[in-house]
């Protein structure tokens, strides 16, 4: 009788679960929860040009559409989950867990990487394996086995043709209602060159020369992150086609790492990742492929005296550059040299550099983009 009882619970669930964005109305008729869009536009396309690298093409129409799928659960197998559920804006577009959880409640293997000017990026996802472009990456996740687990995308071609408020805006954005694959990923792709983050403090001093905007400590922790060429792997510089060097690199996490990272796709460099930005950092945490970190500070401290030695470090982490850094310094400015020219750097940080460097990390935030209400979720009202 227990046993039955259970059972009988379980599918209570999942019939809650799957009516999650559907549900039947009175005579057999599906009742969605419609999406709610102003009557003119937000001008996406202007919003995109923030970032001038970037690769897509922005309509307004294409990106509102976007906008509306980027947010519907329908594009999970059972109505249960978005690109939003694990890309949540005020988060900087992470979505604050160690590892997400997809359609049946299981959980990532990864965390979620942040969604930051993806428009100009030519690689995607931790392991870099998505390379051919935003339209190519952008369906991924939606059949991925543990994220939103479609398996033929045809299927997810039939549940939109099935959505009414689709058709209008389908029409708006490609002069039809029919719903085809490459029409999904134009408009996801052109919704998400759209979220342009390039407004915090650092770009405001770019364009200026001024560093006005930054608090004493903040400008302490810029100086610092350039005169310890944390650039080589965080171009910040929202104007150049290499904002995001996108370097994969092994940063010394650990010595036999158990996700390979990068290995399992080309075999070669365990334990090499792609190195994400740093806009937004202080809204992404936790940090690190595997979200290991809950703070920027640890982040700081493993740079500054927890790199792991291992066959594949990163050459910019050892003491050899190091040395090559300390040789454009003037004397008082340069790092101690400890052990040997192939071990990790040891920074020797002071409490308060360390304090400095999070002071200007966390400077790296745009408010205005994760209050803006042309990336908001639609369905939320």
């Amino acid at each position: 009788m227990k046993g039955k009882i259970l059972i009988n619970s379980a599918i209570v669930v999942v019939a809650l679960l799957m009516a999650s964005c559907k549900k039947d109305a009175p005579g057999g008729q599906a009742e969605y929860k419609q999406p709610q869009l102003p009557a003119t536009s937000y001008d996406y396309a202007a919003l995109s040009k923030q970032l001038p690298a970037n690769l897509i093409n922005v309509t307004n129409d294409k990106a509102t559409l976007g906008r509306v799928l980027f947010y519907d659960k329908t594009l999970s197998v059972n109505n249960f989950i978005s690109c939003g559920s694990c890309h949540v804006q005020q988060m900087g577009f992470a979505d604050g867990r160690r590892f997400s959880e997809g359609f049946e409640l299981l959980t990532t293997p990864r965390n979620s990487p942040a969604i930051i000017n993806a428009g100009a990026m030519r690689k995607y996802f931790w392991d870099a394996r998505a390379t051919k472009g935003l339209k190519d990456m952008v369906l991924m996740p939606v059949q991925n086995h543990l994220e939103m687990g479609i398996q033929n995308l045809k299927y997810v071609e039939a549940k939109l043709t099935d959505v009414p408020y689709y058709a209008p805006l389908f029409k708006k954005a490609f002069g039809t209602a029919e719903v085809t694959e490459d029409r999904v990923r134009d408009a996801l792709a052109n919704f998400l060159a759209s979220v342009v983050t390039a407004n915090n403090k650092f770009d405001q001093w770019s364009s200026s020369g001024q560093t006005s905007q930054f608090t004493a400590l903040e400008k302490q922790g810029l100086e610092l992150f350039n005169s310890l060429h944390c650039i080589n792997c965080h171009n910040l510089n929202i104007s150049s086609t290499s904002w995001n060097s996108e370097r994969l690199a092994n940063i010394g996490l650990e010595v036999n790492y158990k996700d390979k990272g990068a290995f399992d796709i080309t075999g070669v460099g365990e334990g090499v990742f792609k190195a994400p930005s740093l806009r937004n950092v202080g809204l992404t945490a936790p940090y690190m492929h595997d979200g290991r970190f809950n703070t920027l500070e640890e982040v700081v401290e493993h740079y500054n005296s927890g790199i792991v030695k291992h066959p594949n470090l990163d050459w910019s982490l050892t003491n050899q550059n190091l040395a090559n850094f300390n040789s454009w310094l003037p004397v008082e400015q340069q790092r101690p040299i400890i052990g040997g020219m192939n071990d990790p750097a040891r920074l020797s940080l002071t409490a308060n550099e360390k304090t400095a460097l999070v002071a200007f990390l966390k400077s790296l935030t745009d408010y205005s983009m994760i209050s803006n209400p042309a990336y908001s979720d639609p369905f939320n009202y």
